[in-house]
């Protein structure tokens, strides 16, 4: 009989395939949406499209689906995801109860290195996506953390396809990545990456020798004009810094330990790149040629070495590591010999130097014709080409060892280098105060005039008060009959109208 899924209205305006995950926890997003496609999902007769929005009041018919996956597990049958097959009861679990999937049943399985009830760290291989995306669906981190975890987990996040990552890794990057299995242990690890309080270490092989031991790397990043799917330096990117050391110095290569204190997209493979030492095997940013192609290096040399956060519970800091994968250790071992093997090069050419000069000399004793003697000379000429060709070979061995003794010495530089950071940050500061200071003058100073200007205003109209003053005393005084008022007062009172306009101004 075939499963009918009679909608209500808390389903309306749900998509048909996230519908679908709902109803089905143990069933992959992206095996529905295949499931779908085939034409097994019907509404009366009509064959559904993934994006159908649901009413809330229909019925919808999966056709064959029990006969193919239980939701229950408990038939001892598997769906089958695009090859894949998901696990059922009868598969082998954990102590924790999940499923324990192995690489002939999902490739690329990442490795848990540490859990609890907020949160789980895993050792992401290189070739797994993180999040399906537009060129990719199925196989993703994310298709195999909705096998991997709880339905009650799962049902906390909204987002179906981000679920509790709080970060990203490039699909050929391996190392430490985080999931949250809580909204708030989501809440928590997303606002410690947002503040760059988190301590991410990357290893990486890069082309080429870097001509300082370390360096902070200060370069904005956008998306490219020019391709869409690269990164690139740019002055509209956003601001992006990245630290690097020096570990290792090889004959085609170096070994860097590198923090980056921003994460955009391509960050460490663009900054390395623009640097002039690529990573070795990114095909995308230069990293790719002959010598490449030699060590059969098959993807970037990047791995995410290290992690340091503050515990979502305890609120301490812990630090996560990732052990190396194989294709890094082989790496690592293939460079280590190239300089024993260049050294034995030049000691074999030494000694076949010794054996071709005794040969030519005892042929040129038993011979005494000119020919013989010419090819004597060429013969020689040619040993003492590759006497000189030694002697450079041995003087570069010897300027590689004095610059590998010099890195240990340069690494004190790093605490100056410190000390200068904070002083110009200071002195910017300073700078910032000062102008601050300097626009609160220049609002004093605003100010000030415009108080000036409202005192001479008030100066000027006391000025013409005081003459109007003066000008109806003269009138009054001509008014009144002169009998009433002697001469000698009318001289006092001419005396102070000109004493009262003399001290007036």
């Amino acid at each position: 009989m075939m499963p009918i899924l009679q909608m209500k209205s808390g389903d309306e305006g749900q998509r048909l395939d996230v519908m679908l995950v709902e109803k089905y926890p143990e069933v992959s997003r992206s095996f529905l949406q295949k499931w779908i496609r085939q034409g097994h999902v019907t509404l009366e007769g009509h064959i559904l499209k993934q994006h159908y929005r649901i009413n809330g009041k229909e019925k919808i018919i999966v056709a064959d689906f029990e006969k193919t996956f239980s939701p229950s597990g408990r038939d001892g049958r598997s769906a089958t995801k695009e090859g894949l097959s998901l696990p059922t009861q009868q598969a082998s679990q954990d102590r924790l109860g999940r499923f324990i999937l192995t690489e002939s049943q999902f490739p690329a399985v990442p490795t848990v290195l540490f859990e609890d009830e907020a949160m789980l760290v895993l050792d992401k291989p290189a070739g797994l996506v993180v999040h399906p995306a537009a060129g990719h669906h199925g196989d993703t981190l994310v298709d195999w953390l909705k096998i991997m975890l709880a339905p009650h987990v799962l049902q906390q996040f909204p987002d179906p396809n981000r679920l509790g990552i709080v970060h990203r890794l490039d699909k050929e990057t391996s190392g430490v990545i985080l999931v949250a299995k809580t909204i708030q242990a989501q809440l928590s690890l997303s606002k410690q990456f947002q503040s760059r309080s988190v301590c991410k270490t990357y290893a990486a092989f890069v082309i080429g020798v870097p001509q300082v031991a370390q360096g902070i790397i200060t370069a904005p990043i956008g998306r490219s004009k020019k391709d869409p799917l690269r990164m690139a330096v740019t002055p509209l990117g956003k601001v992006s810094e990245t630290s690097f050391v020096v570990e290792k110095i090889f004959d085609m290569a170096s070994l860097l330990q590198i923090q980056p204190k921003t994460g955009r997209t391509h960050q460490i493979r663009v900054h390395l790149a623009g640097y002039g030492f690529p990573i070795a095997g990114d095909r995308l940013y230069g990293g790719s040629n002959d010598w490449t192609e030699a060590m059969k290096i098959k993807r970037p040399m990047l791995h995410a070495e290290s992690l340091e956060i503050e515990d979502p519970q305890t609120q301490k800091r812990k630090t996560f590591k990732a052990k190396w994968p194989v294709d890094m250790k082989q790496l690592l071992l293939k460079l280590k010999k190239t300089i024993p093997l260049l050294l034995l090069s030049c000691c074999l050419l030494n000694q076949s130097i010794a054996e071709t000069t005794t040969t030519s000399s005892s042929a040129t004793s038993k011979s005494t014709t000119k020919k013989s003697s010419a090819a004597y000379l060429r013969l020689k000429k040619e040993m003492d080409a590759l006497r000189s060709e030694t002697d450079d070979l041995t003087s570069q061995l010897a300027d590689l060892k004095d610059q590998w003794d010099k890195l240990g010495a340069s690494k004190r530089l790093h605490d100056l280098e410190q000390a200068i950071s904070e002083i110009n940050g200071k002195a910017v500061a300073g700078l910032s105060t000062s102008e601050e200071a300097k626009t609160q003058a220049l609002d004093a100073n605003r100010k000030v005039k415009s108080l000036q200007e409202t005192v001479d205003e008030l100066r000027d109209q006391l000025d013409r008060l005081q003459q109007r003053m003066t000008q109806k005393t003269g009138d009054a005084a001509e008014a009144t009959p002169l009998s009433s008022h002697p001469k000698p007062m009318q001289a006092d009172a001419t005396s102070d109208k000109d004493n009262s306009r003399t001290a007036a101004p």
